[in-house]
């Protein structure tokens, strides 16, 4: 119930419940409507506007809930490019230690690369190694390792981590799969370097620019990349290669290369794969999956665009095939690969619009200057706005507590299409027409262009700068607002003013000073007390209090001879909140500006208002939301202000555009007099002209057109609602999205509705877009709302399978909704186009060459349309977390790490979408790799230091509290923040203040302990995936006759093998293939997963009646958990009049009982039961039966077998066992 208040807002924040004003419970009702119900139903009923929860039995009224910070993701994603590199190229040094270890790996598809550099005369001692440089490549590979090694005689200047450093001697048995020199081509050592590496194996020279490796036998060259300062040379030795390769041409038009492939695959030939002059061809992503694949090794591609007829004895494609490389590329007149090359950083964009906002909520280092969409001469001005030149932009404290995180930003505006451009309050500038003037905005005014509202412009007195005019909107409109609004100033009427050289206070000032006012004030520092003492004599000095601290009290009391104030105008909180009241005479008024409390809701004791006291308060953003009467007042008031002279321009500190940070830092400080201001033009002489039409530079970001409609293939699927969300937060108004189920869910319905709620049109389609007239159709449609500006195809269709089991029809339907809708949409449109694909096309994945091969061919085809000078996009994704099947597979909230990456949050797949959109090339990639390194500030002390702006540590005494160095509360709220979202340290805020450097020292060595012994993760290993996936022709049976070293005819005993856990035979393969008798596997639980133990083994029991009569004797052979399995079957044959054996393999009753939740409820077993156990059991500990003998009538024969839990199968000491078993006297 707590959380069904927060599910129906709209917001992407992580709420948690922190209080309830009241509770009811009735418990006689609610245990009537639940009964004796494990499980029951109970209807909920939500009164939004009385913010109140009912069920039966249970009232919750007035919940408040928090914003609370997520947890910020340790790993980066890893952002590349995949484009077309010439073997032969001119490339910088990391570029070419990239593509050169990426093809390194691509044939040798090693998971772990042991590689020797030598360091020896011919060196140039100058020059870098390059072992470091591949192993930070390999930090962006997953689930490949170094083994790296440094071959000298001499002393290095410096140890290299992670390379070891020896006189190494190479030899045939150093099993080396890269060996780097200086010079080898031009040295004897290269008859030394041949002979210990392996055909396999890669050696990479660094030779002269002008050297030429032409001519030199016994090696083939792979590559030659000139770098600034000289050459690389990758070179493998040449091998006679193989007579036996069939070669086959491969297209996605037909499919009937696929049986010949097949069965050259289980032939074990060597097969070379080609496709001729076909450039819309998806043959890459079919080869790289493949080659992951149980024999695909022996696969190569050849993929060729205007080359000649393909043919193997043609002295074009001669040389090329005797490289034995597994992807040959021929595009533009030269051999190349598709490399994945580190993505350059997207930088700054120029505009006429830009805005400021932070990065990443809390951290004020993250303020940076934006890309807007606003766009001059092409935008449309409401009635009652006009667009406006900033010139200065002032800051408010509410711009600060928003920056920090203090309060959060749906408390300021709940409407997500505002939130993340809520910075900036007020401005000066030109209008269109020249005309200086100043105003305010409810959000958005930290921008170099603003859409101003016309009740709240007011044109700049002649003697006035823009700097001048920047102090006093806001600052004027409250005080104003409170003491000629809701109160009557007059002379005489006392008043208390606290923090007085605030802007507001200083605004106050001069009005009451106007007014003649008896005036009271505080403030916080000594320069602040002598800053009004000489430039307002008219205060006191024993009218002039402490902010700092409850002690204005006393001096208000004493100065009004224990009277009071007639007006308190607050923004302190706390015990100086309640003090502030106590200065108020009887019937006075306490106006509040702070906004703090008034956010947050915080209570107030009312027995402090007992003198008649009125509470008032005020936040200018409510002022937008006031009648046109009221706001016309206001304006008309400020006019009168400037001509009176009381409203007036405020000290001020000015910072330059680029000095945001440092503007926003020092206004946290609370060292300011006045106003901040920051520059964001240059003023001009004239009093009116025409404004400069400027360009600044801000962070490149994706804005749609309003006016424009969007379409989304697949978009009531989980990405796909996440993407039009985001589409819509970016501008867009009108949305297709294109599922052929339709609305299925409740919450697809729910976020349409939400959407609706902010005007934006969504219409779902069901257009076949797999065939051309659905996407002329869809495009027709779509065209209704708006001129079509972009298509997002994320449309899948999973047909997983290993090649050899794959189908045409798996293909076809994998190709449909990719392959097939791309290229009509392609002929269709030539709008902005972003199709979804995956890693498993750019690096591979077992059992997706179906899939592999469709989005390859969406790859080829925004190639085509980019290199038209039509707008494309390819995203390759790695594993997505939160939606879609991986989502699923996720449990407990810990982190599911498949193939060497971790799931990408949604959240940054589409910040990292926004930087794909604006960039140049059109096929991308982003993954988290598991062991990559966290390229985050991994430094507490250092994250600290630089938020209380301390440069040299050194200086500072450790045991020294932060509050003693200069923490306010504004830097407290950040370094929680920072604690917690970068290093999961929890601290509260009364805590932080105690905190000191010593204190944060200790926190970070206890964090990198921990931290080296945290083992929390879930590694799902490629061969276990391998091993667990079915057969898909034989899925679906229960009973599936399996291959044996006996033939049909011959006479032998029948067994039924029961696998382990997974249900599947796969990985019982080998051992089933060497037992001399009839095999039957039984399958269990792969589609019924829910199935008890009883229910699977009665589900089995009509297929075993059908093979074994009752007179014959059965024989069950059983692994790990398909024991217990198995002696349920077997009971309950007994049962029936059956006899039999039972074999079982590192298993028992008792070894698993932890992990089934089964109880055995038969009789012991009467048939012989025999044990082959691991020498190096999972579970120590144990009887050496396992247990056994506790279900078993008679003893148990045990024989201890080499190996561990898993290894066993693989143990001929196993299949000798269990065949002399099978052998021996066929009585039970």
């Amino acid at each position: 119930m707590f959380h069904l208040s927060i599910i129906q807002m709209d917001t992407r924040l992580l709420y948690v419940p922190t209080g309830i004003k009241k509770l009811l419970i009735e418990p006689s009702k609610l245990l009537t409507l639940v009964g004796n119900e494990e499980e029951c139903l109970v209807p909920i009923h939500l009164y939004k506007d009385l913010n109140t929860m009912k069920c039966e039995g249970v009232e919750v009224c007035g919940l408040q809930a928090r914003a609370i910070s997520r947890k910020k993701s340790s790993l980066e994603p890893v952002l590349e490019k995949y484009i077309f590199v010439p073997n032969n190229s001119q490339l910088d040094l990391i570029e070419s230690i990239r593509v050169n270890t990426q093809i390194i790996l691509e044939n040798s598809l090693e998971s772990k690369i042991k590689a020797v550099e030598i360091f020896d005369d011919f060196t140039d001692t100058d020059s870098k190694f390059l072992l470091p440089l591949i192993k930070e490549v390999l930090e962006d590979i997953p689930l490949v390792s170094p083994d790296f090694i440094i071959s000298t005689k001499r002393t290095l200047k410096e140890e290299i981590l992670g390379i070891k450093t020896e006189d190494f001697n190479l030899a045939p048995n150093n099993k080396l799969l890269l060996v780097i020199g200086t010079k080898l081509l031009q040295r004897p050592i290269l008859t030394s370097i041949l002979n210990a590496v392996s055909g396999n194996s890669f050696v990479l020279t660094r030779e002269g620019i002008e050297f030429s490796p032409e001519g030199i036998d016994a090696i083939e060259i792979i590559t030659q990349h000139v770098t600034e300062k000289e050459k690389l040379i990758l070179f493998r030795k040449s091998e006679q290669l193989s007579k036996n390769i069939k070669f086959i041409e491969v297209l996605s038009n037909h499919f009937d290369w696929m049986p010949e492939m097949k069965k050259s695959l289980k032939e074990e030939l060597n097969v070379v794969v080609y496709c001729q002059n076909q450039e819309l061809e998806g043959i890459i992503g079919l080869v790289n999956c493949i080659r992951r694949e149980p024999g695909g090794s022996k696969v190569r591609c050849f993929f060729l665009n205007e080359a000649p007829d393909f043919d193997p004895r043609n002295s074009f494609y001669e040389p090329q095939i005797k490289k034995n490389l597994a992807v040959n590329v021929y595009k533009n007149c030269e051999w190349g690969t598709y490399r994945h090359l580190l993505l350059e950083d997207v930088g700054e964009a120029e505009s006429e619009h830009c805005y400021v906002n932070v990065t990443s909520v809390g951290d004020l280092s993250s303020l940076k200057w934006i890309q807007g969409p606003l766009k001059p001469h092409f935008l449309p001005i409401q009635d009652g706005s006009t667009l406006i030149y900033s010139y200065y932009c002032s800051l408010n404290f509410k711009d600060i507590m928003i920056a920090s995180g203090r309060i959060s930003a749906d408390l300021i505006s709940p409407d997500r299409l505002e939130q993340d451009k809520l910075i900036g309050f007020e401005f000066s500038g030109r209008d269109s027409s020249g005309r200086r003037v100043i105003g305010m905005v409810h959000k958005t005014a930290l921008a170099t262009l603003i859409v101003g509202f016309n009740d709240f412009l007011w044109t700049v007195p002649e003697n006035w700068s823009l700097e001048d005019a920047a102090t006093v909107p806001v600052v004027y409109c409250t005080v104003l607002f409170l003491l000629l609004s809701l109160v009557t100033l007059k002379r005489g009427t006392t008043i208390l003013i606290h923090s007085v050289t605030g802007g507001v206070g200083l605004a106050a000032l001069n009005v009451c000073l106007y007014h003649g006012c008896e005036i009271f004030v505080t403030v916080g520092t000594q320069e602040k007390r002598d800053y009004l003492k000489k430039h307002y004599p008219q205060i006191p000095g024993d009218r002039i209090g402490n902010s700092r601290n409850t002690s204005f009290l006393e001096m208000v009391k004493l100065q009004t001879d224990g009277r009071g104030v007639d007006i308190v105008l607050n923004s302190l909180t706390g015990d100086k909140l309640e003090a502030s009241i106590r200065c108020l005479a009887r019937g006075g008024r306490l106006l509040e500006i702070g906004k703090y409390d008034l956010i947050n809701d915080n209570s107030l004791n009312l027995l402090l208002m007992e003198k008649e006291i009125s509470y008032h308060a005020a936040m200018l953003d409510q002022i937008f939301l006031q009648s046109s009467e009221k706001r016309k007042w206001l304006q008309d008031k400020i006019y009168e202000g400037m001509m009176l002279g009381y409203v007036k321009p405020l000290p001020r500190t000015v910072f330059k555009r680029d000095e945001v940070e440092s503007a926003f830092r020092f206004m946290t400080t609370g060292k300011h007099m006045g106003k901040v201001l920051i520059n964001i033009r240059e003023e001009e002489e004239q009093k009116i002209t025409e404004p400069s039409k400027t360009l600044f530079r801000g962070v490149s970001r994706f804005h749609c057109d309003p006016d424009k409609t969007y379409i989304i293939i697949g978009g009531l699927g989980g990405f796909g609602m996440e993407l039009a969300d985001w589409l819509i937060l970016r501008g867009a108004t009108k949305l297709v999205l294109v599922s052929s189920s339709g609305i299925r869910t409740g919450y697809q319905s729910q976020r349409i509705r939400i959407w609706k709620s902010h005007n934006v049109t969504i219409h779902i389609s069901r257009n076949d877009v797999t065939i051309k007239q659905g996407c002329i159709d869809l495009i027709e449609e779509a065209t209704r709302f708006g001129p079509v500006d972009g298509i997002f195809n994320l449309a899948v269709v999973l047909k997983d399978g290993l090649f050899e089991d794959q189908t045409e029809e798996n293909f076809r339907i994998s190709l449909a909704p990719k392959a097939e809708a791309t290229m009509h949409l392609d002929r269709v449109t030539r709008e902005y186009f972003v199709i979804f694909s995956s890693v498993s096309c750019g690096r591979g994945n077992v059992g997706q060459s179906n899939y592999g091969m469709a989005n390859s061919i969406m790859e080829r085809i925004c190639e085509k349309r980019k290199r038209e000078g039509f707008p494309a996009l390819a995203i390759q994704w790695g594993a997505i977390a939160e939606v879609g099947l991986v989502a699923k597979m996720q449990k407990e909230n810990k982190e599911l790490v498949i193939g060497g990456t971790l799931q990408q949050r949604v959240s940054s797949c589409l910040e990292v979408l926004d930087k794909f959109l604006n960039q140049k090339h059109p096929i991308v990639a982003s993954m988290v790799v598991a062991e990559k390194l966290n390229k985050n500030p991994d430094s507490i002390v250092e994250a600290i230091a630089y938020i209380l702006n301390i440069k040299d540590l050194k200086n500072v005494n450790r045991d020294a509290t932060l509050a003693e160095l200069g923490m306010d509360s504004m830097m407290g709220t950040e370094v929680i923040q920072i604690l917690e979202k970068d290093f999961d340290i929890y601290i509260t805020a009364k805590d932080i203040r105690s905190l000191t450097f010593a204190k944060l020292m200790e926190l970070e060595e206890e964090k990198k302990k921990g931290n080296s012994a945290k083992q929390d993760k879930i590694e799902l290993g490629t061969d276990f995936l391998i091993k667990c996936l079915p057969d898909s022709e034989n899925c679906n049976l229960s009973i599936i006759k399996l291959p044996s070293s006996v033939c049909d005819e011959e006479e032998a005993v029948t067994v039924f093998v029961f696998p382990g856990i997974e249900g599947v035979l796969v990985s019982l393969d080998l051992f089933t293939r060497n037992l001399k008798a009839h095999v039957f596997g039984v399958q269990y639980s792969y589609h019924n997963p829910e199935d008890t133990l009883e229910q699977t083994a009665k589900s089995i029991l009509p297929h075993m009646e059908e093979t074994v009569a009752k007179e014959q004797t059965f024989h069950l052979i059983c692994y790990s958990f398909g024991v217990i399995v198995a002696l349920e079957v077997a009971s309950l044959l007994e049962i029936k009049g059956y006899k039999g054996k039972v074999v079982a393999i590192e298993g028992s009753l008792t070894y698993l009982r932890s992990s089934s939740f089964y109880h055995f409820a038969h009789d012991k077993i009467q048939s012989s039961v025999a044990l082959l156990r691991a020498k190096f059991p999972m579970v120590t500990d144990m009887e050496d039966d396992y247990g056994l003998a506790e279900f078993c009538e008679h003893p148990v024969h045990v024989t201890v077998v080499e190996g561990d839990h898993a290894s066993i199968l693989n143990q001929s000491e196993l299949i000798q066992a269990v065949n002399e078993i099978l052998n021996s006297a066929s009585q039970p």
